[in-house]
């Protein structure tokens, strides 16, 4: 569930763009395209972050279009006629079984975290006339939380108690209350707006 604008890094095209007959053309959803990177331990991590919820939603918004999710670590051996790929990263060998590929969706909104994990650069696709799309507003909601944890953080002094608390120095110092102050937010994408809606 991604909103608003925003770059998929260089030589990518904006999240909206995407080919003029993608809708009737097979998607192939890799099954590394997942949120695990936030996930501790080594059991499964929730549903809403694998790529199985990705299919279903998928399928529930476009029940025309078809999807394919092979078992993990199974893709199939001909990749030859692949146009539309989700995934969380691509490597050189599996791009190069795909030479029709036109379009690699990723679940994040910065390119770099992808360029890194495939081990290639954007010149890469590029070259190959494959377009990175990434999903703007994809981490509004915790990056907005965490913008509210920092402010209420600092405006209760909770670094500075943590700080005396270790060194076991328990006087009282005085604070400010974050109630009846004024937030400024500098721009309103998919963050800033959820961050106006938290405070």
């Amino acid at each position: 569930d991604a909103g608003g604008a925003g770059r998929a890094g260089a030589g990518s095209q904006r999240s909206q763009s995407r080919p003029d007959d993608a809708l009737t053309m097979e998607v192939l959803v890799h099954p590394n395209l997942t949120m695990r990177k936030y996930h501790e331990g080594d059991d499964a991590p929730p549903y809403a972050w694998t790529a199985a919820c990705v299919r279903d939603e998928l399928a529930r918004r476009f029940p025309d279009l078809k999807i394919v999710l092979p078992a993990a670590g199974a893709l199939p051996e001909d990749l030859g006629e692949t146009k539309v790929l989700l995934a969380g990263r691509v490597d050189a060998a599996l791009l190069e079984r795909m030479p029709k590929l036109a379009w690699i969706q990723f679940p994040g909104s910065g390119a770099d975290h992808f360029f890194k994990a495939s081990g290639l650069g954007p010149e890469a696709f590029g070259s190959r006339g494959v377009h990175v799309l990434n999903c703007p507003g994809i981490s509004r909601y915790a990056v907005a939380e965490h913008a509210m944890a920092m402010l209420l953080a600092l405006g209760r002094g909770l670094p500075r108690a943590l700080r005396q608390q270790a060194a076991r120095n328990w006087t009282i110092f005085p604070v400010d209350l974050v109630r009846g102050k004024t937030l400024g937010i500098i721009g309103l994408g998919p963050i800033g707006e959820r961050v106006a809606c938290l405070a």
